[in-house]
């Protein structure tokens, strides 16, 4: 008897320490968790308004081609935001004689698709719907040139595979903002590890500044490793069949 209260007292404690020192994981598995019941919560309203929105009020029938149309070409639809009004920002003097001249964040920015991260404006998605227009550069004479390449970094780590889109880049940028002060122009010549991005080197130049931010991992280590292997196989064969034209011309 004695045996097995020394055992069941050895179990009650090595049970209450292991919960104890996984309290932290509860936590952030519970946060994890409610997170994407909200997710799926919201997804699940967007599609009942999307359905609601494209049924035939007198047949009540979906009009498929509506529905198409619309994941497609989505519509972005404005929110509010949590913008603070400029008097309550602690930044901006209400007495100053032009502060009356000064426009409301809330103003433009409700216009625009939400983001959970950085300023919460989903610029590239504004970009995409036609709400907004970027200037690649300030020099007038500089011509830009949009380029439809993806470079493949941290090929080699435990986490997926950065895929760095330079077309995103080069609709909003001209090439010199990156090349050749920040990277080098040959793929794999700057050498630069999370620690220089973190301190603003980098990627860091923008991102976390004027660009999103690098608290989303999968925002960039967004590509499987085994679809990044199948990706190298479908460049190399497009490159040789461009040398091939390039040499038959």
């Amino acid at each position: 008897m004695s045996k097995l209260l020394r055992s069941n007292s050895f179990i009650i404690l090595f049970v209450t320490f292991i919960l104890t020192g996984c309290d932290l994981v509860i936590m952030a598995a519970v946060e994890v968790t409610d997170y994407y019941e909200e997710f799926e919560k919201n997804a699940a309203n967007e599609n009942q308004d999307l359905n609601a929105s494209n049924t035939d009020p007198n047949s009540g029938e979906v009009n498929s081609s509506n529905t198409t149309e619309q994941l497609l070409n989505p519509v972005v639809k404005p929110w509010e935001g949590p913008w603070v009004r400029l008097r309550q920002d602690l930044i901006h003097d209400p007495d100053n004689p032009i502060f009356e001249l000064l426009q409301e964040p809330g103003e433009p920015l409700h216009k625009l698709p939400g983001a959970e991260g950085g300023n919460l404006i989903d610029w590239e998605l504004a970009r995409l719907s036609g709400m907004i227009e970027p200037r690649e550069t300030l020099d007038p004479d500089y011509q830009t040139e949009t380029l439809d390449l993806d470079v493949f970094l941290d090929t080699n780590g435990s986490l997926p595979v950065v895929r760095f889109p330079h077309s995103t880049h080069t609709e909003w940028l001209g090439c010199n903002s990156c090349h050749d002060e920040l990277f080098a122009m040959k793929t794999g010549e700057t050498k630069f590890t999370m620690v220089d991005i973190l301190n603003e080197r980098a990627c860091g130049a923008c991102h976390g500044k004027v660009a999103f931010p690098i608290n989303d991992c999968f925002r960039c280590h967004d590509t499987s490793h085994a679809r990044y292997k199948k990706l190298i196989q479908i460049n190399k064969e497009k490159l040789r069949r461009e040398i091939e034209r390039s040499n038959a011309g």
